[in-house]
């Protein structure tokens, strides 16, 4: 996915195995966060930076949903874990990281697997991709999604 490409509808069960399609987010702005693995050293610090930023995305009306193929339960564990205030929606098959151009297969000792690059998309109300931040790191590039967002009110 490029900016001004449109995304297309998605749904996905969120962390408490509830359905959520991307048409039923009714704001202004969704930031979707692609992230390769849960519970990891880097994850429990990047989760909790945005626990922290949150309220900076709230006030301009963005609501981040992060994105990864594990399974419900671990993400459950995570959000327990880190008493996570936002949603982490589960991809089966890595079905929407493909949509979105993040998933390819690489290879590690003669195995093949589904890679998952760590990429961030504002999409506006018209859920077109406003921006693609790569190699996005949630504890520290929220504030430049947010520096972003007022740059472009301005």
């Amino acid at each position: 996915m490029k900016i001004g490409d449109q995304v297309e509808e998605f749904c996905a069960a969120n962390h408490a195995g509830e359905n959520l399609c991307l048409s039923n987010i009714d704001v202004a702005w969704v930031l979707i966060h692609f992230y390769p693995k849960d519970l990891t050293p880097c994850c429990r610090r990047e989760k909790l930076a945005l626990k922290a930023k949150l309220k900076h995305l709230s006030k301009l009306a963005v609501v981040p949903l992060a994105i990864y193929e594990g399974d419900l339960a671990r993400h459950a564990a995570m959000v327990m874990q880190y008493a996570m205030e936002y949603t982490m929606l589960h991809d089966k098959g890595s079905e929407i990281a493909k949509k979105f151009g993040v998933a390819g297969t690489k290879e590690y000792r003669g195995k093949s697997y589904v890679s998952i690059d760590k990429v961030g998309f504002l999409l506006d109300r018209q859920r077109k991709v406003a921006a693609v931040f790569n190699d996005f790191q949630l504890e520290f590039d929220v504030m430049r999604v947010v520096s972003w967002l007022d740059q472009t009110k301005s």
